[in-house]
């Protein structure tokens, strides 16, 4: 017994078995959310990013194959294949009177990426030079005992010398004796000298009997002038640093507040 199967009608349920309905039931797993996202970050849009990958999956095909994968409407598809195109991601080409679009390799995301960066680095001077913030300082804040830490040993960048004036609270009590011995050992290997100015105390004194092998010259000052916070001075920061149950840090990236702040320690550091 024969069966007679009409092929037109045959063929199109099969397309929105596959095309329709698969898409419409499993959603992105075709084209994968992560990839979509990861596209977006490199500069697509959502819905370019959407059918330049539904593209790569089916190869050569048609704008309505496309619009159905990538659920875009129809009335839009063209739209963002003219997009695809301009980027170098999509190509056209006709099987007899039908419209074929063909994605780009992956390789052409370098490309466009290269293209980008060299835009970027061409730009940036021409940006920082009309900037009205290029005179406003940079401030960071280090909350907590490990971020308070990190931005100690940020003094040892682009330095050639650290002062300090030592906080009259106990920075081996806040942060322990290891971490202190460490951070003295660290300035030591990178070879970088320190002036200490403090109040004379325990903490002062045993690091002052040591100023010789850590590279150090420290200075003491009369007890009644009390120094509430650590303040390191350095390339062209200030970090000043509360000593208390709560340790934080504040960090100034600025040469003109850096200079002032030197200049005081300066002036303090000969007349003593």
């Amino acid at each position: 017994m024969c069966t007679y199967i009409n092929y037109p009608l045959f063929y199109k349920l099969l397309y929105y078995i596959y095309f329709v309905d698969f898409s419409n039931t499993l959603g992105y797993n075709l084209t994968n959310m992560e990839n979509i996202i990861n596209l977006i970050r490199l500069g697509l849009d959502e819905k370019q990013a959407k059918v330049y990958l539904a593209g790569l999956k089916t190869g050569p095909t048609s704008a309505t194959v496309l619009a159905s994968i990538s659920s875009i409407k129809r009335g839009t598809i063209y739209a963002i294949l003219k997009e695809l195109k301009l980027l170098g991601l999509c190509s056209e080409s006709k099987n007899k009177s039908k419209k074929i679009f063909t994605m780009s390799d992956p390789n052409q995301l370098k490309v466009i990426q290269n293209d980008r960066d060299n835009i970027l680095i061409n730009l940036l001077p021409t940006l920082r030079s009309i900037s009205s913030n290029k005179n406003i300082p940079k401030i960071s804040i280090y909350d907590g005992i490990d971020e308070v830490k990190e931005a100690y040993f940020d003094t040892f960048k682009n330095t050639k010398e650290i002062l300090t004036l030592e906080s009259s609270d106990s920075l081996f009590n806040a942060f322990g004796t290891d971490f202190i011995l460490a951070y003295i050992e660290k300035r030591k290997k990178l070879k970088i000298p320190a002036r200490m100015i403090a109040i004379e105390n325990d903490d002062s004194k045993f690091l002052k009997q040591r100023d010789v092998a850590d590279m150090r010259q420290s200075k003491f000052i009369p007890k009644r002038f009390s120094i509430g916070i650590d303040i390191e001075v350095y390339a062209n920061k200030v970090l000043l640093v509360s000593i208390s149950e709560n340790p934080f840090a504040v960090m100034i990236e600025d040469m003109k507040i850096h200079n002032s702040v030197k200049n005081i320690f300066e002036y303090i550091w000969q007349t003593l």
